[in-house]
Parts: structure tokens; sequence; C-alpha cells
């Protein structure tokens, strides 16, 4: 498995217990995650000695009221809350395979649509959906910094189950 695929599965199963956290389950998006927009956009940089970038997430209202453990908190403030977590459960996984970064603080965007460009080998995205059919998006551009450093998430070995898509329910 390479760094792309290892990343990918970090991000999938990061999406999916961030969110099963907060009672909203998700489901891989079939389409993947092509062009996002929604409601609220919520954007986290990072940086490390071997690996740095942004992380991006699209969230619509439904799932993202859905998943408000406080309903008097702010929907910009919760967006930029779960985009954190999600980070901060990206950063896990990788500190699992001796990568450490660095977040820095969440900037919240108004609605828009956003036409991400694929730079192979560079940006990942996933797309979920909820039950209810809200699509929720996730986006990792990075730059490898020392692809040495890297070498275990080259390797990954990160443990998800099965789907018919190659993916399925995360296995925390």
């Amino acid at each position: 498995m390479g760094i792309a695929q290892t990343i990918d599965n970090i991000l999938f199963s990061s999406a999916t217990t961030l969110f099963k956290a907060y009672g909203v389950q998700l489901a891989e998006d079939p389409a993947g995650a092509g062009e996002g927009s929604g409601d609220g956009i919520a954007v986290v940089g990072f940086h490390g000695a071997a690996i740095s970038g942004t992380l991006l997430i699209i969230v619509p209202s439904g799932p993202l009221r859905a998943s408000m453990p406080v309903p008097s908190a702010t929907e910009r403030d919760w967006l930029g809350e779960l985009a954190n977590q999600m980070l901060g459960r990206v950063k896990n996984r990788l500190l699992a395979y001796g990568v450490e970064v660095v977040a820095m603080t969440p900037t919240v965007l108004g609605s828009m649509r956003i036409l991400p460009v694929a730079v192979p080998g560079r940006l990942q995205g996933i797309g979920m959906v909820t039950k209810e059919g809200a699509r929720v998006t996730v986006w990792i551009d990075y730059y490898v910094d020392d692809h040495e450093r890297l070498a275990n998430l080259s390797r990954g070995d990160e443990v998800i189950g099965r789907g018919a898509t190659g993916r399925g329910t995360a296995v925390a």
C-alpha cells in the first residue's frame, strides 16, 4: 500500500468515527469526492518535518446540526471544531506511523462550491453520505517534505472493514 492509499484510508476511518461519535452515520458515496458544495466549509492547515498540507471539510446544515452536542453553539463554531477534531484524528493516526504534524487554527468559510484540481499523489478526497442523503466531503492536500520519514506510512496497514468499493466501516 502506498502513501496515498494509507492517507485515503486514514481520512475515511477518521471521518466515519468522528461523525459516529456525534450520532451521525456516514457511508461512502460511490461517486467519490468530486465537487464539493455546502453551507459551510472549514479549512485547517498542518505542518511537520515529513509532511505538511491542508485539510478541508464540507458539511451541509442537516448533518452539521444533527452532530452538534450543544444546540446553543453556532454552526460556524461547530464546523471549525469538527475540522479541528478531524485533523486531530488524522494526526493521531499519522503518529502511529511515527509521523508528527502540528495543526493550525481552522478557518470557516461561508457557503460555496469547490472543485479541487487533483494532483496525483497529493490530493486525497472522500465523499460520504448520511442515510438522509446529505453529502459530507473531506479533502487533504499534502506535500511530502521527507520521503524517508514516511517510509512506514508507505507500507501502511490502516485497518478498515472492506466493502465493495474497498472501504466499509472503520475499525477504531
